[in-house]
């Protein structure tokens, strides 16, 4: 069951965390869609990571246009770059 909240997501900006609980995706099935490890995908799911522009348009051709780059703004300090 989803968390109370959940029903208000779709109000939300999508978020690559967002984008593949919505659709049902786990890392490992998208990181093979974008040609990446599944660690590299759970990086940038917990935001840890700011993914390479060659990523970032992959991520957005791969969700159509549903994560974009400024889904990746605002990391925690620390986070490094793909």
């Amino acid at each position: 069951m989803l968390a109370p909240f959940a029903r208000f997501w779709h109000w939300l900006p999508m978020t690559l965390e967002k984008y593949l609980i919505k659709h049902g995706l786990t890392s490992v099935a998208f990181a093979e869609k974008v040609g990446v490890d599944q660690s590299t995908i759970h990086r940038l799911r917990k935001r840890d990571q700011i993914p390479s522009r060659d990523l970032m348009d992959r991520i957005f051709k791969a969700t159509g246009g549903a994560v974009r780059a400024d889904d990746f703004f605002g990391l925690p300090k620390g986070a490094t770059k793909q």
